[in-house]
This record gives C-alpha cells, sequence and structure tokens, in this order.
C-alpha cells in the first residue's frame, strides 16, 4: 500500500502541469467593459460572463491590453403612462479595438456590428436575458478575432 501514497501526488504533478501548460498556449486578449448603474445587473455580473466565453475559447481577458474587446452598455428604465417603472431598454456595443504603436492610438472597428437594442421586464427572467443575450454577442465577436486575426 505504499505505492497509494505517491497516487495523490503524482495527480498533482499532472495537474499543475496541465494548467502551466494550458497558460503557456493560451493567447491573451485585451477586455473593457462599461456598465452603468441604471442597468438592471452590475458590471461585475456581466464580467463573470464575458470571461467564460474567454476562457472558453483560452483567451485571457488582459484589463492592461489595448487590443482586444470593449462592451459598452446603456440602459434606460422603462415606464407606462402612469409612471410605473416596468422594465429596462438595454444598448450595448461590442468593439474589437486594435492598437497602433506607430501613433499610440487604438481603433475601434465599428463593422461589423456586435450589438443590439434590448426591451424587457425587471424580473430576474430579463435580467438573464440580457446578460445571455451580450454573452452570446462576445462568442461571435471572438469568433470573428479568431477567423480574421488568428
Amino acid at each position: 500500500m505504499k505505492w497509494s501514497r505517491g497516487i495523490p501526488l503524482l495527480l498533482l504533478a499532472l495537474t499543475t502541469q496541465a494548467q502551466s501548460e494550458s497558460t503557456e498556449n493560451s493567447d491573451s486578449l485585451g477586455l473593457s467593459l462599461s456598465v452603468p448603474s441604471a442597468c438592471p445587473f452590475t458590471e461585475s455580473t456581466l464580467l463573470e460572463r464575458v470571461e467564460g466565453e474567454y476562457y472558453r475559447s483560452r483567451l485571457t481577458p488582459d484589463y492592461e491590453q489595448n487590443n482586444g474587446f470593449h462592451i459598452g452598455v446603456r440602459c434606460v428604465k422603462l415606464s407606462n403612462t402612469n409612471g410605473r417603472h416596468t422594465g429596462y431598454a438595454v444598448s450595448y456595443e461590442i468593439q474589437l479595438g486594435i492598437h497602433d504603436p506607430s501613433n499610440d492610438m487604438t481603433l475601434l472597428l465599428s463593422e461589423p456590428n456586435f450589438g443590439s437594442m434590448l426591451a424587457g421586464g425587471k424580473g430576474e427572467d430579463a435580467r438573464q436575458f440580457f446578460l445571455n443575450a451580450i454573452r452570446d454577442d462576445v462568442s461571435s465577436a471572438i469568433t470573428f478575432y479568431y477567423k480574421n486575426f488568428k
């Protein structure tokens, strides 16, 4: 039974090696978000969704890098004619930024347009609807990035 003590150490060593190889093989890509307080979700909640798409694509989000995606969100509360709050309108754009070191500028590509204008209620199901729509468009934007820039 002496060999059974070595198995956990071997598994730990293999896991550590696999994680370091995975990190070495993954690319980093810039990521920035802008979510105002008027939205039915927070910037940190959206960041979790977007980071998930990055990791599924074997990308590491880099919050300091200029080459990458900027996600800008704008939200407005919707009210009926009586002034009762009924939901939200959410508009968002996902733009790929390419840094040009020759003039130290970042060019934001406006085409293709990954974004939308959505309207929904004020409950948890509407909140999830907004977050899932943005996540799905981030996935499409990452696919565009791989097809055209990798």
